[in-house]
């Protein structure tokens, strides 16, 4: 198998794992569980967000995020921060998708994280937590990022 095909293939099976947060029972409890701010999950997550409290000077600046496929969850914390332009991306459509319908997130959009479809500057701050050792050339991925 070719880099490329692998990576691709890799891509493909991220993106379609969070289809089963939507329709597996087992899933769907796990995946709602994220939402329950009185446990150690949250507690460890919560304080990946503390950057944001520094920045919280500047409220209009705009934030992505980048691998955000947990119903957008960063997107949504780093939004309670006071920040008004959150966008939420992922290769998996499924769960912004929902989260969107749900209310939770305003936006979203579907980035492959080696391939971002934005402009150079085009945001004041990206956020990327618990992605990079999912993406099989994390380099490029943050490369991205930067740009």
């Amino acid at each position: 198998m070719s880099n490329s095909n692998f990576v691709e293939q890799h891509y493909t099976r991220h993106a379609q794992h969070f289809e089963n947060d939507l329709v597996d029972p087992e899933r769907i409890s796990i995946s709602e569980s994220w939402f329950n701010e009185c446990t150690a999950d949250y507690w460890r997550h919560a304080r990946a967000y503390e950057c944001a409290e520094l920045l919280r000077g500047d409220a209009s600046a705009s934030w992505l995020t980048v691998g955000d496929g947990r119903w957008g969850l960063d997107a949504i914390r780093i939004s309670k921060k006071g920040f008004s332009s959150v966008l939420a991306t992922d290769i998996s459509e499924a769960l912004l998708r929902a989260s969107k319908d749900r209310g939770l997130i305003t936006a979203y959009s579907v980035e492959n994280a080696e391939r971002l479809s934005f402009k150079d500057n085009s945001f004041d701050y990206v956020f990327c937590k618990e992605s990079l050792h999912h993406f099989p050339r994390p380099y490029v991925a943050l490369y991205e990022m930067l740009r």
